[in-house]
């Protein structure tokens, strides 16, 4: 059994109690988590997971909370022969014998089709149907919807069907432009017939030659428009941004002014009332604190690695909650609630209860994110406000006017227009979509952790690969419901087992022999400065300050890959003196590669900066000539496929003195200097 012991106080000049949280995990022979239980200052010891997983290792069931011999609620997994998740309990049974009543259920369809009418069966990788069912109401009701895309996978409708009934009436159309801009999208809503809510027609600064949104009117009829978007300023242009394509004004919220830190983060949101929103993030740009101001009224939320706390005008700072593995902790003065989710396979929070099974909140979505409103809502939705994506939902109203925008951490997303407040951080590495548009206009298939880049490849806690979205350049780890960069995970056996598995498969993709051992290790440098190293014939993963950013890119992951399969092979001929020389032509071979030409900028520049300090430590041995050295610089100049090109500084002056060679690194217009660092060869 492994522990982890958390200690939190707001701070050491409070009065505020420290609260001391204890999690025990178990692991079964292969490193799959078989228990965590959870326990807060030394009270009563909850479990958070029970899990069981079949002879493939995917999880099959979890019992979650209260006991183990008497969990709140049982929550099964089913999946198709390709590992990819199809149902969430069963929609057609809630209750079954020997099992909790199970409070929730979800099915995906990608081929098998019950038959919403319109609907059509897909065979690549795109859903077909959804259903959901919740106990929240006295006589429960399958829901669902049957989506259909154009030829470029993007959503074009979605249509709703309540029990037997297909009545659109919480349906989604929608059409794109040919730069893949959304140029139009019908919603119905706030009813269960058919009653449209939202006609909305985008138009795009420069008459629609860029990406950026002018003005959105909706035509739909003025009794019902007013449940979908707010079109507050009909018949004016409605959006405004900077020079770094941050949104500044929208007026529609009545938002006058948006100001960005050096981050393009926002800092503070004024409305054209006496209100305004400020921000406060910390150097890695995660943010600490808000501050809600209307008129003399002021609200301010503190971020504390998951403890909020909120003070208003009538209370002091409490603390409000704390999230665990499988939902949260609601806080009221000394006593603790835990509150359990039901998510979907988007990470979307669908319902929230308690250990007495009391629903806490239902969440019911349109495919872009934007909340279903109804008009009896069964559930009062509560304080707790993350939801689409497991993302905070800011929807303060400040004069009658409501935020309503989704907190992704690099940027804002606005679930009823389907687009971003600014551009994708990764927009260099996305130049065929739009640096607005969400999730490449497919929400139901792919989900942005974090703002930026979307996900590509995906492998399992184990390291299995399990599907190529066929966009983006990013490794994924998907661990139950949430999905981890190869970075962002620590350096245990479980862990260093599932890279060595992806860096096995990556290797496999650059030529390295199928027999070849990939292992994890921990080297005399940090893995930021080298991400892996070879001895003899074995390929090891550097573990050193744990693994390398170099990993969370798939074509930096293989270029890496690329390099020690240098390495090895050289290392295979028995006669191989290694020395500066044909260390560089790894790094040339490396570097001529097709595949170097989609690595990120970081790491394509940094390697070409390594290759040049190799020629530097060249240019200080006796056993190489200047001659030597221009060679491979020619040579790398001709071949590298990164766009990169290498120069002696100054040889416009005259030739080289022997042992006192500089050189710059040019790229994309810019020149840097090549530091000198003596290596070990």
């Amino acid at each position: 059994m492994q522990y982890s012991i958390t200690k939190h106080k707001r701070s050491p000049l409070t009065s505020d109690l420290e609260i001391i949280t204890k999690d025990a995990f178990t692991y079964s022979d292969q490193d799959r988590l078989k228990t965590q239980t959870h326990q807060i200052n030394g009270g009563t010891i909850e479990v958070i997971a029970n899990n069981s997983y079949d002879e493939l290792g995917q999880l099959i069931s979890k019992k979650v909370g209260n006991t183990i011999l008497d969990p709140t609620q049982k929550v099964d997994y089913t999946y198709n022969i390709r590992g990819w998740m199809t149902g969430i309990n069963d929609v057609t049974a809630l209750s079954k014998t020997g099992d909790p009543k199970d409070l929730f259920a979800f099915k995906i369809n990608y081929n098998n089709m019950p038959g919403i009418t319109g609907g059509k069966a897909l065979y690549n990788g795109n859903i077909a149907e959804t259903f959901w069912i919740s106990s929240s109401e006295a006589t429960p009701v399958v829901r669902g919807y049957a989506y259909l895309y154009d030829n470029l996978n993007r959503l074009r409708t979605s249509f709703y069907k309540r029990d037997a009934t297909v009545s659109n009436a919480y349906s989604e159309n929608l059409t794109y432009d040919k730069n893949g801009k959304i140029g139009s999208l019908s919603r119905n809503g706030n009813s269960e017939t058919a009653t449209q809510i939202d006609a909305l027609v985008y138009t795009y600064t420069n008459s629609n030659t860029t990406n950026q949104l002018l003005k959105v009117v909706d035509s739909a009829p003025a009794t019902t428009k007013i449940y979908g978007f707010a079109d507050s300023a009909a018949n004016t242009d409605d959006y405004s941004y900077d020079a770094n394509g941050n949104m500044t004004k929208d007026n529609n919220k009545n938002i006058t002014a948006i100001t960005y830190n050096h981050l393009n983060l926002p800092t503070k949101i004024t409305f054209a009332t006496t209100g305004n929103i400020a921000y406060i993030y910390n150097a890695a740009g995660q943010k600490v604190q808000k501050i809600v101001k209307e008129g003399a009224n002021e609200t301010i939320t503190d971020y504390l690695a998951g403890y909020q706390y909120v003070k208003t005008p009538a209370t002091s700072t409490m603390l409000k909650f704390f999230p665990t593995a499988e939902g949260y902790v609601e806080v009221s003065g000394s006593s603790y609630k835990y509150v359990y989710q039901y998510k979907d396979h988007l990470g979307n929070i669908r319902l929230s209860y308690d250990k007495n099974l009391a629903i806490q909140d239902e969440n019911q979505y349109y495919p872009f994110g934007l909340l279903q409103k109804r008009q009896t809502d069964v559930i009062v939705e509560s304080n707790y406000k993350y939801r689409y994506n497991g993302k905070e939902l800011q929807d303060e109203n400040i004069g009658g006017f409501q935020l309503n925008l989704y907190d992704y951490g690099a940027r804002n997303y606005d679930p009823a227009l389907g687009r971003w407040m600014s551009i994708d951080p990764l927009a260099e590495q996305m130049r065929r979509w739009s640096p607005y548009n969400y999730c490449f206009n497919n929400p139901l298939r792919f989900k942005d952790p974090d703002g930026m880049g979307p996900n590509d490849h995906i492998f399992d806690a184990r390291g299995n690969f399990l599907r190529d979205t066929k966009v983006g350049n990013s490794v994924k780890i998907q661990i139950g419901d949430k999905q981890y960069s190869p970075s962002q995970l620590d350096t245990s056996r479980g862990s260093r087992g599932a890279i060595s598995k992806i860096g096995a498969y990556y290797a496999g993709k650059v030529g390295t022999d199928p027999g070849t051992i990939i292992t994890t290790g921990t080297s005399d440098k940090k893995s930021s400065d080298n991400p892996a190293s070879t001895k003899g014939e074995v390929i090891s993963i550097n573990t050193n300050g744990g693994f390398s950013k170099s990993l969370d890119n798939i074509s930096d992951f293989k270029s890496v890959m690329k390099h020690e399969n240098g390495h090895k092979e050289n290392n295979e001929d028995k006669n191989f003196k290694s020395d500066l020389s044909n260390h560089a032509d790894v790094y040339i071979d490396q570097m001529k590669d097709n595949g170097f030409s989609t690595t990120s900028d970081e790491y394509r520049t940094g390697i070409a900066g390594s290759f040049g300090n190799y020629l530097l430590n060249m240019d200080q041995s006796t056993e190489f000539s200047s001659s030597d050295i221009l060679k491979k610089i020619n040579t790398f100049n001709n071949t590298n496929k990164g766009g990169i090109q290498i120069k002696r500084q100054g040889e416009n002056y005259g030739p080289a003195v022997k042992g006192n060679w500089s050189l710059e690194l040019i790229y994309k217009g810019g020149t840097a200097s090549i530091d000198y660092e003596k290596v070990k060869n």
